[in-house]
């Protein structure tokens, strides 16, 4: 019998701060607790981090009777998985269109096309925080190292190039401008040695 450990809301909900649970699996003692405690424990442990003996567990490892499984349910706000649920398009879609309709009968072309930005990016940020919450900060490591490797590409394909600019004046400034060719230069503006 494994004992599981239950902290926040799901110790508020079980009524309990430990209890021990037979299972040959962390998924085993899991399933089995959400059996016990109910749908709303259930609920609970979908967005909650699971822990074997001190370290992040795999519902597929094993456990035995002196094993201690802990699940950390989010606290103060916590994380929700990261989808946008049907009742999220049901209140900003709408609400997306008027104000577009609103500003593009209004103003004109320019205004409306940086409302429409506005509310792509409030969404984007809303989507990006519940990803955060559940996934935490690695994508940022794989994000540099794609953009690292697409840059690469491009510079060895020639579509993009990278060149000191000789424009006194203007250091630490750079420019971004296209070729007849198709491609893209990136000036990085020096200022005078001295």
């Amino acid at each position: 019998m494994a004992k599981l450990r239950l902290f926040a809301s799901l110790r508020e909900i079980a009524g309990t701060a430990r209890v021990d649970i037979p299972a040959a699996t962390v998924g085993g003692v899991i399933d089995r607790a959400n059996e016990k405690f109910g749908p709303d424990f259930e609920s609970v442990v979908e967005t909650s981090r699971v822990w074997l003996n001190g370290e992040e567990a795999a519902l597929e490892d094993s456990v035995i009777e002196s094993d201690e499984v802990v699940l950390l349910p989010p606290v103060s706000g916590g994380s929700q998985p990261a989808t946008l649920a049907l009742v999220d398009l049901l209140v900003y879609l709408p609400l997306s269109v008027l104000i577009v309709g609103v500003f593009a009968n209004t103003q004109s072309q320019e205004i409306w096309a940086a409302a429409l930005v506005a509310i792509a990016a409030a969404l984007a940020v809303k989507w990006f925080v519940g990803y955060l919450g559940s996934h935490g900060l690695a994508l940022f490591g794989w994000y540099r190292l794609a953009l690292c490797v697409v840059l690469g590409v491009l510079i060895w394909q020639g579509v993009l190039t990278i060149s000191p600019a000789t424009r006194p004046g203007e250091a630490g400034s750079p420019i971004v401008s296209g070729t007849a060719s198709g491609t893209v230069v990136i000036e990085i503006l020096g200022g005078s040695a001295r």
